[in-house]
């Protein structure tokens, strides 16, 4: 049987590492996964914005063999542009990991990031000035609150990053609304959330699993905004089981 083959795209402020006890699990499955860092993460010869992730993107697909594409936050955000722009790619099915297709708030959206926009704008600036200060809250949010003490693992991932591009970035997730590019994506996708996210509330999963052509979502609890580092052998199986139904080998 042919292998699928599983492209991760890491979060805001991690790194392709960050993927690797979910990369873990599936390859135990018998898949063949790529984790590369993204652009403005260590990733060079690409712009450190979404266009040059997408360039990225384009190039590491440029073979022609098909993949799932499997994005965490906002890896799922452009993963979730590229494909609206580009339905015949070589993907058959996407994945995303506990992100809102809008992150600011608006009239009649539940599926913010925050309940008001000011106090998420305004990190901007604080990330630019006191990024090695902010790291220890940014990596405490990323768990459900009783898994916090995860954060340690990650700091180190977070305080090597430039606060300058890390801010840009930022403004440019709180900049998207792929609300209606959900529905023109042709290919299967499912939604995993955490049930206890401090990012994006849960209920996101079953409004992107009815926008979808074919979708699904999956709350999975204990879990926060990282249900792939929190409970990685739950989620790799959630996604496998969903797979087989949604896009069967």
């Amino acid at each position: 049987m042919t292998p699928r083959r599983c492209l991760l795209l890491h979060g805001w402020s991690m790194g392709g590492a960050t993927m690797a006890p979910l990369a873990a699990e599936l390859a135990a499955e018998g898949a063949v996964v790529e984790c590369p860092d993204l652009p403005g993460h260590a990733a060079d010869g690409y712009p450190a914005t979404f266009a040059g992730a997408e360039a990225m993107l384009r190039d590491l697909l440029s073979d022609g063999r098909p993949r799932v594409l499997i994005g965490w936050s906002m890896g799922a955000l452009i993963a979730w542009r590229w494909l609206a722009a580009q339905p015949e790619a070589p993907v058959t099915a996407m994945v995303s990991l506990d992100m809102s297709p809008r992150p600011l708030p608006a009239p009649g959206w539940d599926f913010a990031m925050g309940p008001q926009a000011a106090p998420l704008l305004r990190r901007a600036a604080r990330y630019r000035s006191h990024w090695q200060e902010t790291a220890p809250a940014i990596a405490r949010g990323i768990f459900a609150p009783e898994r916090e003490a995860l954060a340690e693992t990650l700091l180190p991932v977070i305080r090597r990053h430039d606060g300058a591009v890390m801010a840009a970035l930022w403004e440019e997730i709180l900049a998207q609304d792929l609300r209606d590019e959900i529905s023109r994506i042709p290919q299967p996708q499912l939604f995993i959330h955490g049930a206890q996210s401090q990012v994006c509330p849960p209920g996101c999963a079953n409004w992107l699993a009815q926008k979808a052509m074919s979708g699904q979502g999956v709350i999975l609890p204990g879990t926060g905004h990282a249900p792939h580092i929190e409970a990685p052998r739950a989620t790799a199986r959630a996604l496998l089981t969903a797979l087989e139904a949604l896009s069967p080998l």
